[in-house]
């Protein structure tokens, strides 16, 4: 099957998309220290974000909807650990010992964390993720391919 071209091919809608899960994942601890809160819908948002960005930046080709959602999944476990990180610190920190974000995710127990803090529905947004990060990438396909065609 041939890739239709596309302003910036499969490297660049790569690079793209890691920038998205990135910016996502961060934002999605943000918005955890401002609510105090896990709020596991900010998954799929980090997902549309990373589908959003391979879409538009990498162009036509038909493999960038499964890069977009393998990048997806990893934004959201990104995000899933950086809000844990968070949650870890300000739980401790109230006990009445001081923990910063920054040493829970270089304590070398983040794994022990995260496993602790898993629960089912976080297994389920898991799901949600790459599926906006592939529907969204695939919109943003058809949307240029409108644009251009």
């Amino acid at each position: 099957m041939r890739s239709i071209p596309g302003p910036g091919g499969v490297a660049a809608g790569t690079v793209a998309g890691v920038v998205g899960a990135l910016v996502g994942a961060v934002l999605w601890a943000v918005l955890v220290s401002v609510t105090d809160y896990k709020i596991g819908y900010a998954a799929i948002g980090v997902g549309a974000l990373v589908g959003f960005a391979v879409g538009r930046i990498g162009g036509r080709n038909p493999r960038l909807p499964i890069v977009a959602a393998v990048i997806g999944l990893l934004g959201c476990i990104l995000g899933d650990v950086l809000a844990d990180a968070y949650l870890v610190a300000g739980a401790v920190s109230r006990s009445g010992t001081p923990l910063s974000f920054t040493d829970v995710l270089t304590s070398g127990h983040l794994l022990r964390f995260y496993q602790d803090l898993f629960k089912p529905l976080d297994a389920l947004f898991y799901v949600f993720a790459p599926l906006a990060a592939f529907r969204v990438a695939t919109s943003q396909q058809a949307r240029a391919g409108t644009l251009r065609g």
